[in-house]
């Protein structure tokens, strides 16, 4: 499933497949193509192409996406998505999509407006995805609800993913989860401290687990990290630094990430899993006591961004976020009284399914540096794995990543913006 949703969201363009209005033949025409919020892919059509005419006598379709690369293209993933085409009329609706294709497709803006073009929206009703020689998968038609509250309030749903704008988090998890419904919640689990509050009360008394999707722990890469301070092999971890340089922030759904009421914070928006490896790596230090940052750029957005945490036990961590930078390159490094570790990931986007990774360990106790090997990391991977993990701990009654953990790590990124828009003052975390 998460290989269909990254070939629906990432592929820019397809072959559309609709039945020839003369002879019935199959009909296949190259378009571009983007996704609305609930992944109908969005296409913009002219009424003179015969495709569109197509569609206007017979709305069933489908389209083929298929991601390019070296070697053979039957050993690259692609999938096929079919339903039904509809027009969009509703001027609301059709500013939506034309915001949304934009995005995507920067210079249609050139033609959208012209009288004979008109945005489309594939209804879903099913899909089939080749992951390669020997990976198929076929996904039946599913229902598909347009509201949150319509999808909670369905008998037939046991547990939700919350994958909406930040801001909606809270309210979704806390309603689920007291109607009895599992939750898995994107990170961040809420935007304030007193929506956590309500969540993890929520988590509490419901007879649902919620686990918070800070899939950074499941890498094999990352999660390796951990496994290595338990082994013990850096004896006490004493620092963690997590840095990041990468291109901007893509706009979300009608631009979310680029408004504050709705994304929070671009602290909350990725550093947020960096925390979260800096108190999962330092769980034997306690939670920190302060936390510093300075950024540049307008408070809470800032592109560039620098947090320094202290710990009880003198233990330190620092985060470091550029956002104004070009590809996707994430460092981690832990340091402790008998060795250190060093990992990077690198990638011309987060999205990559082969980028560049590394994870040495050197021991003070050895001149050499031990290479480790690491396999399959990626947030294309740990996503999935996410997924997996998290439907085995919801019968199993145990969360991957806990409503407290979730808390925890947001309660730091919210003293971090307070300390950032007050020139570095350090501030005591809640």
């Amino acid at each position: 499933i998460a290989e269909a949703k990254r070939l629906l969201r990432a592929t820019r363009s397809g072959a559309l497949s609709t039945i020839e209005r003369m002879g019935g033949h199959p009909f296949a025409t190259l378009v571009t193509v983007a996704t609305d919020h609930d992944g109908s892919p969005i296409l913009l059509l002219s009424q003179l192409s015969a495709h569109t005419r197509n569609l206007d006598a017979e709305p069933r379709c489908s389209i083929l996406l298929a991601e390019g690369g070296k070697g053979d293209p039957l050993a690259h993933p692609r999938l096929t998505v079919f339903g039904r085409a509809v027009k969009q009329k509703d001027e609301a609706i059709r500013a939506r999509l034309k915001t949304r294709f934009l995005a995507r497709h920067p210079k249609s803006a050139l033609y959208a407006d012209f009288g004979d073009f008109g945005f489309w929206k594939i209804e879903v009703e099913g899909a089939h995805l080749n992951g390669g020689f020997a990976k198929a998968a076929d996904f039946p038609a599913a229902i598909i609800h347009r509201e949150w509250q319509a999808l909670i309030a369905d008998p037939a749903i046991d547990a939700i993913a919350i994958a909406a704008p930040n801001h909606l988090h809270a309210d979704i998890a806390v309603a689920a989860l007291d109607a009895g419904k599992h939750v898995l919640v994107e990170k961040p689990m809420a935007t304030t401290a007193a929506d956590c509050d309500r969540v993890v009360a929520a988590a509490a008394r419901s007879k649902a687990v919620l686990t918070v999707g800070l899939q950074c722990r499941l890498s094999p890469q990352w999660g390796r990290i951990k496994s290595l301070i338990e082994e013990g092999v850096v004896g006490k971890p004493q620092h963690v630094h997590v840095s990041l340089f990468r291109h901007p922030y893509r706009q979300g759904a009608s631009g979310w990430r680029y408004d504050r009421a709705r994304v929070g914070s671009w602290i909350l928006e990725e550093p947020v899993h960096f925390f979260d490896l800096a108190l999962w790596y330092l769980r034997d230090a306690g939670r920190p006591v302060t936390v510093q940052a300075v950024g540049a750029g307008d408070s809470g957005m800032e592109p560039v961004i620098s947090v320094l945490m202290r710990f009880p036990n003198g233990s330190t961590a620092a985060v470091n976020q550029v956002l104004s930078g070009f590809g996707h390159l994430q460092t981690v490094e832990v340091s402790g009284t008998a060795g250190a570790i060093r990992a990077t990931w690198s990638a011309d986007t987060a999205r990559s399914t082969s980028p560049s990774v590394d994870l040495k360990l050197k021991r003070t106790s050895s001149d050499d540096v031990e290479i480790i090997p690491v396999d399959r990391s990626g947030e294309v991977f740990e996503l999935e794995a996410q997924a997996a993990a998290a439907v085995k701990g919801f019968r199993s009654g145990r969360p991957l990543v806990s409503a407290e953990d979730g808390r925890a790590a947001v309660l730091v990124c919210l003293a971090a913006e307070e300390s950032a828009s007050n020139a570095g003052r350090a501030v005591v975390v809640a």
